[in-house]
């Protein structure tokens, strides 16, 4: 499931901050866009000099200064504090090589839409300036909720009923998870062409939850969303496909997440009539999401569900025993 979340980290908005620099390179194409091509700005830091959203507040240091003849065709990316990572060709765009996003958390990886043709007379719209859209290139983990399939109690935790059971989350893991990749944007960024991530084989395991005790967190039947004690109350992550387990492979040779929780069950009425049995449960991210994908938030909606015991009753026939008396 995808759930649209704001985060304080992230940008949230349509609005580009006025507080993020982000990168530029632009080509110098004598006529139409074509194959005859030089680098006219190499890597440079645009900043908002007034925090204004208008006008000419985004510029750079040394200034840049348009072409008497030609046009220019820029390729952006965000923010700036990425650049000793970012490389751009004309013939091939932008590339973000080995950044980790475990690492850096709080930097919202973004690519603008090549803009093509750019004059000191073009049209542009709510700045006075090159027109920059940019689009999102990571992913994030947002959110879990859980709950059981039925309701397996009909007292409370308080008043039990024989055979009552109750649910406590301890932890919730999402492990084995690629984290540092290159990104190449392909020669024409924009809103169909997202780009693609290659992984390195560099993974990490990550505690989204964890509780000491089993009365923190307690679920039923319908979803709980689960206490957020990881940084910054989201996961950023990194674009990828999951693994597919192999031959004798297990969930944990491939990226899955892990739930660990207490069923408590009342074998009386009593408040500490009762049994607890810690349970560890894990899945494969392959078989239930696929893959994560760019500019995308997931929650996991988890369901525990328990087998009822039934019994199955039959009856041995008699035995026949012929004992033999003589007189």
């Amino acid at each position: 499931a995808i759930n649209k979340a704001s985060t304080r980290a992230l940008i949230s908005s349509t609005a580009y901050p006025t507080y993020v620099p982000f990168g530029t390179f632009a080509y110098f194409y004598p006529n139409a866009f074509g194959p005859e091509t030089t680098l006219y700005i190499n890597n440079a830091e645009v900043k908002n000099a007034t925090s204004a959203t208008s006008v000419s507040a985004w510029t750079t240091t040394p200034a840049y200064y348009w072409p008497k003849n030609g046009k220019l065709t820029f390729y952006s990316y965000s923010p700036y504090s990425i650049s000793s990572e970012v490389s751009c060709e004309s013939t091939t765009g932008l590339t973000i090589t080995n950044h980790d996003v475990d690492a850096n958390q709080t930097v919202d990886v973004m690519v603008a839409d090549r803009i093509d043709n750019q004059t000191a007379n073009g049209a542009n719209v709510g700045y006075t300036g090159v027109p920059t859209v940019f689009r999102h290139k990571l992913a994030q983990v947002v959110n879990f909720k859980i709950k059981t399939f039925a309701d397996y109690s009909t007292g409370t935790i308080g008043s039990p009923a024989i055979g009552d059971k109750f649910f406590f989350l301890n932890e919730i893991q999402i492990n084995k998870i690629a984290h540092t990749g290159t990104f190449d944007s392909t020669v024409k960024p924009n809103a169909s062409n997202k780009g693609s991530w290659k992984k390195t084989s560099s993974t990490k395991n990550y505690t989204w939850y964890t509780s000491a005790t089993t009365t923190e967190t307690a679920f039923e039947d319908s979803f709980v969303e689960s206490p957020n004690p990881i940084a910054n109350g989201y996961l950023l992550v990194l674009p990828q496909e999951m693994t597919a387990k192999t031959g004798t492979q297990t969930n944990a040779d491939v990226e899955h997440i892990v739930l660990k929780y207490t069923i408590r069950t009342f074998w009386g009425t009593g408040v500490s009539d009762y049994s607890d049995e810690s349970v560890e449960q894990s899945v494969d991210l392959k078989s239930i999401t696929g893959s994560w994908d760019i500019n995308k938030k997931y929650t996991y909606e988890i369901t525990v569900s328990l087998d009822q015991i039934y019994w199955a009753p039959s009856v041995v026939e008699w035995e026949t025993d012929i004992d033999t008396i003589s007189f």
